[in-house]
């Protein structure tokens, strides 16, 4: 049986390689106790930091469906935030949302094995990126994390026009990189962007759940630590 001869490895950014979630707390978290934002009445970080992840999500599915603009997304996660606590604040909103932006990208914490498994890779495939996320943004978490230094392509929405599942960012990135579709691996976090993304595209998959969250996904390989993509490539399926 001929064994699948990849060239090309597609990476999801958010939460695959760079840690979102412990990299936003942290962020939310500075600003929460720098902006006093609990001071007199008994708000704890905790509950705004939950509260603003629901409301995120939420303002994030609506900018994929074209609903809402990049900057109303950054300001509103803010001031619908604050809102629920009562925080009537002339401008605080916008302050929290430029600051969010600019200190966020700044962390560094990224997924267990994540530089090892690039460090590895690198060796023997191209390494590119395809987000969702915004160019200025993505260019400093890649910088300042030293996913740069394995990456050879990054590809954002912004850059593009369209978001992840939309197929046209997937042959953006093939014409980018000169890659195709029956020689690379997506790789992400996120099964309706990442996985139905790259299956619509052609691409062979793998779905990463560090979690172990019970799903009954539909993908090529599925794996629970960034470590387990050396054993795949290496002894990929027939």
């Amino acid at each position: 049986m001929k064994i699948k001869n990849y060239k090309h490895l597609f990476f999801d950014l958010d939460g695959t390689l760079w840690d979102f979630a412990r990299n936003s707390e942290e962020t939310l978290s500075d600003l929460f106790y720098e902006y006093q934002l609990g001071d007199g009445n008994e708000l704890e970080f905790e509950v705004f930091h939950s509260t603003y992840v629901q409301i995120n999500n939420g303002l994030w599915d609506e900018y994929r469906q074209g609903k809402l603009a990049k900057d109303v997304l950054s300001i509103q996660r803010f001031g619908r935030t604050l809102a629920r606590f009562g925080i009537v604040v002339p401008g605080l909103a916008e302050e929290l949302s430029v600051a969010y932006v600019k200190r966020s990208p700044h962390k560094t914490k990224l997924l267990p094995f994540a530089l090892e498994t690039l460090a590895q890779l690198s060796r023997s495939y191209q390494l590119h990126l395809i987000t969702n996320g915004f160019n200025e943004v993505q260019e400093t978490k890649i910088s300042l994390s030293r996913i740069g230094e394995y990456i050879k392509h990054m590809i954002t929405s912004e850059e593009v026009g369209c978001l992840k599942p939309c197929k046209a960012i997937f042959e953006y990135a093939f014409e980018k990189t000169g890659a195709e579709a029956a020689e690379s691996l997506m790789i992400g976090d996120d099964y309706a962007i990442d996985i139905v993304g790259g299956a619509t595209a052609g691409m062979d998959t793998v779905f990463y759940n560090p979690l172990q969250n019970p799903s009954g996904i539909e993908a090529t390989y599925t794996i629970d630590c960034l470590s387990q993509l050396t054993n795949i490539l290496t002894n990929p399926r027939p």
